[in-house]
């Protein structure tokens, strides 16, 4: 567990700004003036129940739920509720629950086709190069199966193939959706420490969905908690240890 109290990179600009945003689902209001930061190089854990906003949140912050209420920035710049096509563009990848895997197609070409539709448009060959060397390294068991189709992997595996095809797209921010959802908690584990060294050796920004709390609270910086659509803590994870989680969560 980290122990440090002062929020990471604190003196940074902030990559991602959020804003009193409200957001929901027809007449289903679900977040209700939320606001969160991300800075440079930073790891943020979002707690809450189920149900709380979560994944709304994520969703708001992509463009794939329009807020009506509230603003989303990314470097300081305004991309409340455009489209996911362009906040990938500008650096934003999100991991869905559910891995987001193509299962007919090879771990390679998933690998492949996520460079070509998702994120920066143009990168070199050897920058895709750089990228592809970097998963495979993070992710040895996907190095060994190249030609396996996705259809093929095991749950755990498929959670990695999804963050190595995010870090195809040379994200500014990463945002990923409980990727420990379904995984034994070694596999846990494996995955949160290759999140925690994506952030810290890429320099990407990282915010980060999780209901196995104590496990994302030793990798991350900061960490909010969201309960019925309103936060109810923001903080460092030494922080958190020293509250009564009954009433947050």
């Amino acid at each position: 567990m980290r122990t440090h109290d002062a929020p990471h990179a604190a003196a940074q600009p902030h990559v991602l700004d959020v804003a009193d945003v409200v957001a929901g689902y027809g007449k289903n209001t679900v977040l209700r003036g939320v606001g969160l930061t991300v800075g440079e190089s930073e790891l943020v854990a979002l707690l809450g129940h189920n149900g709380a906003g979560k994944t709304t949140l994520l969703r708001s912050i992509v463009g794939q739920v329009k807020p009506t209420a509230g603003r989303v920035l990314l470097d300081g710049a305004d991309f409340t509720g455009r489209p996911p096509s362009a906040t990938a563009v500008a650096g934003m990848s999100l991991v869905p629950q559910g891995h987001g895997v193509f299962p007919s197609l090879t771990i390679e070409e998933n690998l492949t086709l996520a460079a070509a539709t998702g994120g920066k448009r143009g990168a070199s060959a050897a920058t895709l190069a750089d990228s592809k060397a970097f998963a495979f390294d993070l992710f040895g068991i996907l190095k060994q199966r190249p030609k396996d189709r996705a259809g093929s992997l095991s749950g755990g595996q498929r959670q990695m193939l999804a963050i190595s095809m995010a870090l195809m797209t040379q994200p500014r921010l990463m945002l990923l959706d409980e990727p420990s959802t379904g995984l034994a908690p070694v596999l846990v584990d494996e995955v949160l420490a290759a999140v925690r060294k994506v952030n810290r050796e890429l320099g990407t920004s990282v915010l980060v969905v999780e209901q196995d709390i104590k496990r994302v609270l030793g990798v991350a910086d900061r960490a909010y908690v969201l309960k019925l659509g309103g936060l109810v803590f923001t903080g460092t994870p030494a922080q958190l240890e020293k509250r009564d989680w009954s009433e947050l969560f």
